[in-house]
């Protein structure tokens, strides 16, 4: 993944730059996915995943274009 192009020229400053980004904590779902719970990104941090829900319902108003 490449870093730059953002209001604030990105994460590391001008110009292009690689960002690590690691994947852990695979857990099987139902349906038999196999998805990350925890996601690392260099210099930022962990994001830990806590819920996974498949074909759940979606409230198509909470998506929709405000009016």
């Amino acid at each position: 993944m490449m870093g730059g192009g953002g209001a604030l020229e990105g994460w590391v400053g001008k110009g292009d730059a690689t960002v690590d980004i690691g994947f852990g904590e695979y857990k099987v779902i139902p349906g038999g996915y196999v998805l990350p719970y925890s996601i690392t990104i260099g210099g930022l941090g962990k994001v830990n995943i806590t819920k996974v829900q498949v074909n759940g319902s979606v409230n198509a108003d909470a998506l929709s274009r405000p009016r």
